[in-house]
This record gives C-alpha cells, structure tokens and sequence, in this order.
C-alpha cells in the first residue's frame, strides 16, 4: 500500500514538462506476469512509458530515478 500512496504523489509532483523516468522498478501490471527490472516513464503527470528496461527507450534529458 505504501508504494502505491508513494507512485500517487510522485505522479502529482512529476506533472512537469521534463521527463521522468525509473529505473530498476518491479512493474506489477493488471496482466500479464511482472517485470523485474522495468522502467517506468511519466511526463505531464501521465505514464508514457513502462515495460522491460531492455524494450523501453528512455527519452533524451529526462530526469532518472
């Protein structure tokens, strides 16, 4: 429960123009089974982005976590 309150206010407080993207997340998608070590991509306060760290392109200048 707290990683979901914590992703909450991140994508509230990351609704800039500059990207943000997290690295080495578990992503626990509704199906389909997890992803280790997954990134996860948010710009405007919206997920543009999420997947295997291997399939997902990280946008130039984004800020990584």
């Amino acid at each position: 429960k707290a990683a979901v309150w914590w992703f909450a206010a991140c994508l509230l407080l990351c609704a800039q123009d500059t990207p943000v993207a997290f690295k080495g997340a578990r992503l626990i998608p509704i199906s389909g089974p997890d992803v280790d070590d997954g990134v996860l991509v948010v710009a405007n306060g919206r997920i543009v982005a999420a997947g295997p760290a291997s399939r997902v392109s990280i946008p130039p200048g984004a800020r990584t976590i």
